[in-house]
């Protein structure tokens, strides 16, 4: 599921580069129309120039409905993957029914990954530093801040889950000696 997430992300970010490839594209070419039109009929550049920009409305709608119409993809997809996973192994469910054989127990429990808060305290923690430094080197310094929210987020997570196990320790303590 993580490496069809991961694909779906990278054709997103294939999909955005080449459109601001077919923007700067378009931009040289209306440049070279608008020149060769200024040479030979004044009138005429200035409607080329003036219409030479509206390419960029495209790229702005692109950029725009493209982050919303990938998160649908992705919740689609993903939702497309649960349906056939569940359709087979009710298929399976089926079979072994039609052939008389017993279905274990643990057929019927599902299994989720447990994530213990020490790890989403330090997934948070290094989204955070992740995020900083991305946006430090690539945009603005003062846009790098917003990496500091999810890093005091997962620093609040480390900090109670430090509290809790001392707490536990604490009563531990508490009843062995009491």
């Amino acid at each position: 599921m993580k490496k069809l997430i991961s694909l779906a992300v990278l054709a997103w970010m294939l999909i955005c580069t080449s459109a601001f490839a077919v923007a700067d594209t378009l931009t040289v070419d209306s440049m070279a129309v608008a020149q060769r039109v200024s040479d030979n009929e004044p009138g005429l550049a200035k409607i080329v120039e003036a219409s030479s920009g509206t390419h960029w409305d495209v790229v702005a709608l692109f950029s725009v409905v493209s982050p919303f119409l990938t998160g649908f993809l992705i919740v689609l997809i993903i939702l497309i993957f649960n349906h056939r996973n569940k359709k087979a192994k009710y298929r399976l469910m089926e079979k072994a029914i039609e052939a008389g054989r017993e279905i274990p127990q643990s057929f019927f429990e599902e299994k989720k990954p447990k994530k213990t808060p020490l790890q989403s305290a330090f997934a948070l923690i290094g989204t955070g530093i992740g995020l900083f430094l991305m946006l430090w080197f690539v945009a603005d310094h003062d846009v790098a801040f917003v990496g500091a929210i999810p890093l005091l987020i997962g620093l609040g997570k480390l900090l109670a889950y430090k509290m809790e196990e001392k707490s536990s320790k604490s009563e531990e303590n508490d009843q062995q000696n009491g």
